[in-house]
């Protein structure tokens, strides 16, 4: 117990190897603007998987393949207004009974649905807090230009970045780092005792 990798087993599957349809970036694209007849693809694992959808005023129709199958059903929409004026568009999950409103469908076995019916985790929901940690550590690192790994040297300032925003980073990532070495430094003690 509380060795390293100790998190939640993770034994379900995770948002992030799965193929999915994201109505928000549609809706930055304008496919939603008219309706219409459009191609989407996106590639997994080496592979190049293709959709086609329909968009009409309530609605897209969706139209692929997945082994050797063909597949096409509606997906409802919603649309609902945003405070400062416009509106958003939001998927109906088309899995019987369920009809949440959703901005992302996964592909599963067959159709999309959301996460929920497919009973889908985000792989940072599997870290433990020492695992979540370095993760953080290592996005602030990359975000100012510089390698995730803590043995690297913290990055230098990026240009027109005010000095008070890159100490704040610096000393958030530097607590980070911090809750990772209160665990992992004893564990290299033990090791090097044992010679």
């Amino acid at each position: 117990m509380g060795g390293y990798c100790s998190g939640r087993t993770g034994w379900r599957a995770k948002c992030e190897n799965c193929l999915s349809i994201d109505v928000r970036r549609w809706a930055r694209e304008g496919y939603f603007s008219d309706t219409g007849y459009f191609r989407w693809f996106w590639t997994l694992e080496g592979g190049t998987y293709g959709i086609r959808f329909w968009v009409h005023e309530k609605s897209c129709e969706l139209d692929y393949q997945k082994d050797g199958e063909s597949y096409r059903y509606p997906v409802y929409l919603s649309r609902t207004r945003c405070f400062l004026g416009g509106e958003r568009i939001w998927f109906r999950c088309p899995a019987d009974g369920c009809g949440r409103r959703v901005a992302k469908l996964y592909l599963g076995s067959r159709y999309f649905a959301c996460r929920r019916c497919y009973r889908l985790t985000y792989q940072s929901q599997c870290y433990s807090p020492r695992d979540r940690a370095l993760t953080q550590a290592g996005k602030i690192r990359r975000s100012l230009g510089g390698s995730e790994g803590i043995a690297w040297p913290f990055p230098d300032k990026p240009k027109r970045m005010r000095w008070r925003t890159y100490e704040r980073l610096k000393e958030r990532c530097d607590r980070y780092e911090a809750r990772y070495d209160a665990w992992i430094w004893p564990i290299l003690e033990r090791a090097m005792a044992r010679g």
